[in-house]
């Protein structure tokens, strides 16, 4: 996977200053060949009746660079490690989801917007998401995704989509598709 530079200093330096800019870059330059290799991304994904359950993760070697870091302390670099993986997690969301989207066009269906644990569910939700899949993400206790940078969450299958960002007819050559008439009198 490639690290994105541009949304690394786009997190870390709000204020675009040169200095810090230059010190960011040169630790992704120094990070980037570790986190190639410490890299596992892991992307599973089940349709259950009407719902859709995912679980990504950037695997369990990640975690242990990102302990090795932390313990190093170099906080400077373990800061710009997390969101060097933090930003490759999200992008690894994004793909999914665009993969699941494309699936459930097909059945001419629609998805909900995305349903996380600890933010629209109930955090013991992450338990019930991981038993309806095969992966070697786990839950302890306190219903902590393990290992760290790991996701997972929901979507309902439905006839509309519930974010207007999902979705544009503006961009979109199917001229037949069974949602354009909904969305275009949006627009």
């Amino acid at each position: 996977m490639k690290i994105n530079e541009s949304n690394v200093l786009k997190i870390m330096n709000r204020d675009n200053k040169d200095h810090l800019n230059d010190a960011i870059l040169e630790e992704i330059k120094l990070l980037n060949p570790k986190v190639q290799i410490y890299l596992e991304p892991d992307v599973n994904y089940v349709i259950v009746s009407d719902t859709v359950y995912v679980a990504i993760s950037l695997g369990q070697s990640i975690t242990k660079l990102t302990q090795e870091i932390w313990s190093s302390n170099d906080y400077f670099k373990a800061m710009v490690l997390d969101t060097i993986l933090t930003d490759l997690l999200f992008t690894l969301s994004n793909t999914t989801y665009q993969l699941i989207k494309d699936d459930i066009l097909k059945k001419e269906k629609a998805l909900s917007k995305r349903l996380t644990p600890g933010d629209e569910l109930n955090l013991s939700m992450n338990r019930t998401i991981l038993d309806k899949l095969h992966t070697k993400l786990k839950c302890n206790e306190y219903y902590v995704i393990e290992p760290l940078h790991s996701l997972v969450y929901m979507y309902n299958i439905q006839d509309d989509f519930d974010c207007d960002e999902d979705i544009s007819c503006k961009s979109c050559a199917n001229q037949s598709c069974h949602l354009r008439s909904k969305y275009e009198t949006y627009r």
